[in-house]
């Protein structure tokens, strides 16, 4: 392997830190701010990442050049209107998530992150023992 794609297989597996407040809204519960810390790791040329203890790998959502989108899923029943997009922009590190739920059975309510997010080292994905 040359210099240059043992460089490149380096940068595109990274761990990123992100850390800012989670702002969560109700008409029942009111509005609430609160700090949230948390650790991702990333392997871009396998397109996946996972987060925590990483338990489960999950496929990368979007890959552009200036943003990850981990998530974006919506929904639009007559019994629910729901959005969860989860992003972190490349050039700015700012890690942004919204989850909006508006059901007739619990109501509406909203989730939004803000932080922003470090690069360290790729701590890799972990193996685990199971049964099958």
């Amino acid at each position: 392997m040359t210099l240059i794609a043992a460089a490149a297989a380096v940068a595109s597996a990274f761990n990123l830190v992100c850390a800012g407040t989670i702002t969560s809204e109700s008409l029942e519960l009111g509005k609430k701010t609160e700090p949230y810390s948390y650790t991702y790791r990333f392997d871009l040329k396998a397109n996946k990442y996972c987060q925590g203890d990483c338990k489960a790998q999950r496929p990368i959502f979007k890959l552009d050049p200036t943003v990850i989108t981990l998530q974006d899923e919506r929904a639009d029943t007559p019994s629910e209107k729901s959005i969860h997009v989860e992003t972190i922009n490349r050039e700015t590190g700012r890690h942004y998530i919204l989850a909006n739920t508006d059901s007739h059975e619990l109501g509406m309510m909203l989730l939004k992150w803000e932080g922003q997010c470090e690069k360290g080292p790729f701590t890799g994905f972990p193996e685990f023992k199971t049964k099958f």
